[in-house]
């Protein structure tokens, strides 16, 4: 893989894949955008503002496909990365046919010095009720953690989501974990015929971890943290520890950490967490205010085809 951006000064990451899209999904239905094949470079400026608001203790990755890479909208991310130490990216070159790139924003999990590691989406924008399980979990003890938010995010194969879990590595049994990330998906893969069924190929990034993480109820019973928040209500189907109310709002905001949260409810972005959207234009313009310490602007400002993207 090659490696972009400065040293990362945090021990605390969130890690995203970017990839070009091989083919569209139609069960998609709750994206407005699933046939628009730039919708993940939507969020991006956004993100990177708001990541440094919410999680300033944090740096950000991307795990990229070449062809992402080559992509003029990546232009602002790969500045970014060149400007500011915080926002990393590195070029997985392996082939894919599908979904699979999903999976690769895992592999900061086989990193040095990793505390933390946060899986997300690149095509959503935080709310409050995800800020604050983040930073329970960050907080506590546990191990793994998971956020279920819409109606469906219960049980196989959503007991678990990929674009909304944490992680301590460095504290997760080798056992599970595996010593590295090819191996770890030999261990948990979904086993290939299964893949014939299109739901399951779709799923298989989310199976590979629910199958290494959610298992072992020896594990889970100590280890595993669930957030059920917005419009999730079910209890886990396995052993495990989950917030309460009163665990989420004794999680307290800085002024422009409720600032932000609160443009997120504004704009409607996240009735419940992860929920795509998307954050040009004022939303993002709105956050880059009063967080001038991300040259963001700067940079699409600097460039006519990132500014009539972002911008217009």
């Amino acid at each position: 893989m090659e490696h972009s951006g400065r040293q990362i000064i945090y021990m605390n990451v969130i890690s995203y894949s970017l990839f070009e899209p091989r083919k569209f999904y139609d069960h998609r239905t709750w994206d407005a955008n699933k046939l628009n094949e730039d919708r993940y470079f939507f969020n991006l400026p956004a993100l990177c503002v708001v990541n440094r608001i919410l999680y300033p203790n944090f740096s950000m990755r991307l795990t990229v496909c070449p062809s992402t890479a080559e992509n003029p909208l990546f232009s602002f991310y790969k500045k970014l990365s060149e400007i500011d130490s915080t926002f990393s990216y590195e070029v997985n070159t392996e082939e894919y046919s599908g979904h699979e790139p999903a999976l690769w924003r895992m592999n900061v999990l086989w990193e040095k010095d990793i505390d933390v590691a946060l899986s997300r989406d690149l095509d959503s924008i935080p709310n409050k009720k995800e800020y604050q399980a983040t930073r329970f979990f960050e907080k506590s003890n546990y191990l793994v953690h998971t956020i279920r938010s819409h109606e469906h995010h219960f049980n196989y194969p959503c007991r678990m989501l990929i674009g909304l879990s944490g992680f301590r590595p460095s504290r997760i049994p080798v056992g599970l974990l595996t010593s590295g990330f090819n191996e770890f998906k030999e261990l948990h893969a979904v086993h290939p015929e299964f893949l014939t069924d299109p739901t399951v190929k779709w799923n298989a990034d989310q199976l590979t971890i629910i199958n290494a993480f959610t298992t072992n109820e020896f594990f889970t019973a100590d280890h595993f943290l669930d957030s059920k928040i917005n419009k999730q209500t079910n209890y886990p189907d396995f052993f495990c520890s989950s917030t309460t109310e009163d665990d989420l709002r004794e999680i307290e905001l800085t002024k422009n950490q409720s600032f932000v949260l609160q443009l997120v409810e504004k704009f409607n972005f996240t009735e419940w967490a992860g929920q795509p959207c998307d954050a040009r234009g004022d939303f993002f313009l709105s956050c880059a205010e009063i967080e001038p310490s991300v040259p963001a602007m700067d940079i699409i400002e600097s460039d006519k085809n990132l500014k009539e993207f972002y911008l217009a």
